[in-house]
């Protein structure tokens, strides 16, 4: 029993260190983004928390299984946009990334 209570203890540690870089990832993107835009720090601040939020849903409606045209009509949604175009272009968005990492 030691060594499992060892094992999730690391995987833990692992599965923290991997969100902590996923999240300054997803801060770098966006503060880059708002750079170019001249976006001040405070929007820019605000805006990390919505992505970070948004991000934290589709992960979870991944583990729920919902299929990526239901993740993007309720991303579509929850940003104010069109759901049916916003699937469409997240579609051709995902079968571009799908196509570089072949």
């Amino acid at each position: 029993m030691a060594t499992t209570n060892g094992l999730t203890r690391r995987l833990d540690a692992l599965e923290q260190i991997a969100e902590k870089v996923r999240v300054r990832n997803l801060r770098g993107w966006l503060e880059g983004m708002s750079r170019q835009a001249n976006m001040s720090p405070e929007r820019t601040e605000c805006y990390i928390a919505r992505l970070l939020g948004l991000d934290r849903r589709i992960r979870a409606w991944l583990a729920d299984g919902v299929s990526r045209n239901d993740i993007g009509r309720r991303c579509a949604v929850e940003i104010g946009v069109d759901p049916e175009k916003f699937v469409r272009e997240t579609a051709e968005a995902w079968e571009r990334e799908e196509g570089r990492a072949t």
